[in-house]
């Protein structure tokens, strides 16, 4: 075969094949998605890109890294949707600084268009690449997320500003490991020049570093501290220039140091008319001395994460809090407390506070509280804490009361003592254990006019002439242990104590309203039938879990695969089960 003969006939094929891709080009617009306009098409792009672009988390640095592989795939389905990916510059305009070769693809693509740039870069030679690739773009950067180290930012440091007047959000924060020993203004970070920067949020640095970009156009701040302290009065003093703010968040504790300023407050006030949400992370007396100094609208939710709340140093510290709690809560008081003992901060003790009474059949899907309080120490000493803030909270108007996992704790008088609008209380496990002393009441001949309706705040816990929440109507127990051992009875196991003080509360011939048990640990039929008796309506999960106290014994369960029973007023078995409670009328 000759030259030519070979040449003419790859010729052929190659004809061929453009004829085949043609027709498949042509097939193509014939299905419904062709129809949609380039315009339209390009909105659904940048939907699907949104919705399914992975992340992941870099273990070492903290940092969220985006993948482009929807983007890439969209253009790889056929000639039309490439032509419309490629002319739509915003479905490239995400970029994170991952791989040289394609974040310049990227940068390329997103021609002129409104960028978002994020991403980590390390004292490398790719690293100091990547940070030159970009510097070039930063006109038309509107959100910027960088973890970079000091020294890198000082080699790309100039005199002159770079003005940026689409940034609209900036995060910065320091690289794992690092921690800058000098307020100074961070290098070439420093030179940023945004005119309408909305929302900051600093991981890292000390305040002067960044006090730059605190503008008057923010309306969301962030810093999470440095051991370089700053005082509260310089806070207050920037935070005079943010009057559109609507989230505050100041975290880490050794961020900010006290100054006694609770005796002072005069010209230091700050009002921050807009503000919707505030979060304060640090030691009890700054924290107070920075509430005490800020007005902000009474709708606002805020979070107050606070450290030696026990310290009597400076006992106004508490009241400072107290107060602002109050008066955010005068028109709307408090309807629904929950406090829990929380091991993410290391065993801390959390107040959870809502307006509305919520409904205790939802409370793994609670909405975000108006007030929260988190007392760092409080794990430990929780019925020192509560005792102490249950007197100075404006907590009598509360209707709903959960309490979880408090072991040991006794002081349920002499801290919800003045709490009589409370009608139904949710506790979890141990913190159960002394629950039925303070629910049980001795009925006496002797009168005591006021005993039982008046503000308990001093009461004694071992008064039992004292009637703790004399509205309460459901008592809902979970994860509750009614015996330390389920085949070996005493009479200081919580089911008799429980049975007992629900009949103390029997009133004029009613049973007490409503008992719910969930999840419960060493209960079974003879333990609802006890407790049946007693109220008026007891409703059960009908799961039965069997445990001793010995770990080296098998934990005998009986789950879903076993019979499930309800014992009512006729009395029957039942092995069909139903996700819905039990009512036992």
């Amino acid at each position: 075969m000759t030259l030519a003969a070979r040449r003419d006939i790859e010729e052929q094929i190659a004809q061929r094949h453009g004829e085949i891709i043609d027709l498949k080009r042509r097939l193509n617009t014939l299905v419904l998605v062709a129809r949609l306009p380039p315009e339209l098409l390009a909105e659904v792009f940048i939907a699907y890109a949104e919705l399914s672009t992975s992340q992941h988390v870099d273990q070492y640095h903290g940092y969220t890294v985006h993948q482009y592989r929807s983007r890439f795939r969209i253009a790889q389905v056929c000639h039309h949707w490439r032509e419309v990916a490629l002319q739509n510059p915003r479905l490239w305009a995400d970029i994170s600084l991952v791989r040289l070769p394609c974040v310049k693809e990227m940068l390329a693509r997103s021609k002129e268009a409104p960028l978002t740039i994020r991403g980590s870069m390390d004292d490398s030679l790719e690293g100091r690449d990547l940070f030159r690739c970009f510097i070039g773009e930063l006109h038309r950067v509107r959100h910027l997320n960088l973890t970079v180290q000091t020294h890198i930012l000082r080699q790309f440091h100039r005199s002159e500003l770079t003005h940026m007047p689409l940034l609209r959000s900036l995060k910065l924060s320091a690289s794992y490991g690092e921690s800058p020993r000098s307020a100074e203004p961070l290098p070439f970070i420093s030179t940023l020049a945004p005119t309408q920067l909305r929302e900051l949020d600093v991981t890292g640095y000390p305040l002067d570093s960044f006090r730059m970009f605190i503008l008057p156009s923010l309306t969301s701040l962030s810093w999470s501290g440095h051991s370089i302290k700053s005082t509260v009065s310089t806070v207050l003093a920037l935070l005079r220039d943010t009057p559109l703010l609507c989230s505050l968040a100041l975290s880490n504790s050794p961020s900010i140091s006290g100054e006694d300023l609770l005796l002072h407050i005069s010209e230091r006030h700050v009002d921050l008319p807009h503000l919707q949400r505030l979060y304060i992370d640090c030691d009890v007396v700054p924290c107070a001395e920075f509430v005490a100094h800020t007005s902000f609208p009474v709708e606002a939710a805020i979070h107050l994460k606070v450290d030696g709340l026990l310290n009597e140093t400076q006992p106004q510290a508490v009241e400072a809090i107290a107060s602002v709690i109050d008066r955010m809560t005068d028109a709307q008081p408090l309807r629904t407390l929950l406090i829990k003992r929380v091991h993410t901060y290391g065993r801390a003790l959390e107040f959870k506070g809502w307006t509305h009474v919520l409904p205790h059949e939802s409370d793994s899907h609670q909405p975000s509280p108006k007030v929260q309080l988190t007392a760092l120490d409080g794990g430990i000493v929780a019925q020192s804490i509560m005792a102490k803030l249950g007197r100075r909270l404006p907590l009598s108007d509360v209707e709903y009361l959960q309490l979880e996992d408090i072991p040991g704790f006794e002081a349920w008088k002499t801290s919800f003592g003045h709490m009589s609008k409370v009608t139904k209380l949710r506790v979890n496990g141990l913190a159960a254990d002394f629950l039925s002393t303070a629910l049980h009441f001795r009925k006496s001949k002797k009168k005591n006019p006021g005993s039982q309706n008046r503000d308990l705040r001093d009461v004694k816990d071992n008064d039992p002439d004292v009637r703790l929440f004399p509205r309460l109507q459901c008592l809902q127990l979970e994860e509750v242990r009614f015996y330390e051992i389920y085949e070996e009875p005493t009479d200081e196991d919580v089911i008799d104590n429980i049975e007992a003080a629900l009949a103390s509360r029997k009133v004029r011939r009613r049973k007490f309203q409503h008992l719910d048990i969930r999840r419960a640990i060493n209960f079974g039929k003879d333990e609802l039938a006890r407790l049946q008796r007693v109220v008026k309506t007891l409703t059960w999960d009908g799961e039965v879990s069997i445990e001793d106290v010995d770990e080296d014994e098998d934990e005998e369960y009986y789950g879903e695969e076993n019979d499930y029973y309800s014992i009512g007023m006729g009395g029957f078995w039942s092995d069909d089960f139903d996700e819905d409670p039990y009512y036992f009328d």
